[in-house]
């Protein structure tokens, strides 16, 4: 099925390498600004146009436009078959911002969460909640340093490093887990709409788990190869 919140984390992980990598802003803009406006219209006209449940995806986000959680553009679909009590749904968030109040500044404790019971998908897409219930806040503020903490690293190896390729590979594998963190903690603050990305190295999964370790096997590597040249 098409994941449009994964396409558009490897989306801004290009935009991001391709930058660094010297490229002309101007270059950059002049290719990427047609296929991208060409892209957003076919998104308004398909949200305009598109009869209801022809696509599931694109109904969801019909539905959040209607319910105005999107006033912006609320205007430009149409709304008339609108009826909030079948469409609007969002027992995932506020199940999940109830976890986030119960938790309060210092958590419950570890393993006394009452909403991983109840809160869909609570060990993968909202694992976040958990945390920030059974730890607190401050619980979830070091979670958060870690991650930044990891991504600095990532820089200080990237500087050391002599060749463009690992630098941007560093760069890239990084920026992947810090961004895919990034976003599993504001979809779970409902800072943005709901994704099901995972909180990597710490979600339930199998494939993600796998990708997220292999990136971590490269970045050791490079890391090593670094530290062999600085000894010669």
């Amino acid at each position: 099925p098409f994941n449009f919140s994964t396409s558009a984390l490897i989306g801004c992980i290009l935009l991001f390498l391709i930058f660094i990598s010297g490229f002309s802003l101007k270059w950059l803009l002049k290719w990427l600004f047609p296929p991208v406006l060409t892209m957003l219209v076919l998104l308004f006209l398909l949200l305009f146009y598109l009869p209801d449940n022809t696509l599931p995806r694109m109904t969801t986000w019909k539905n959040r436009i209607c319910a105005k959680e999107y006033k912006l553009l609320e205007h430009v679909v149409d709304c008339s078959t609108y009826n909030a009590k079948v469409y609007h749904n969002n027992q995932q968030v506020n199940r999940a911002l109830g976890a986030i109040n119960r938790g309060g500044l210092l958590g419950v404790g570890a393993g006394k969460s009452q909403y991983k019971v109840i809160l869909s998908q609570s060990k993968s897409d909202f694992i976040y909640a958990i945390l920030l219930e059974e730890y607190g806040l401050l619980g979830g503020l070091v979670i958060l340093f870690f991650y930044l903490f990891f991504y600095q690293r990532i820089l200080r190896l990237s500087i050391k490093s002599n060749d463009d390729f690992p630098r941007l590979l560093l760069l890239g594998l990084g920026g992947v887990v810090l961004l895919q963190a990034l976003l599993h903690m504001a979809v779970t603050t409902n800072l943005l709409p709901v994704t099901g990305q995972t909180l990597p190295l710490v979600s339930k999964g199998g494939s993600s788990i796998i990708v997220t370790s292999l990136a971590f096997g490269i970045i050791l590597n490079i890391s090593h190869q670094i530290n062999i040249q600085e000894d010669k």
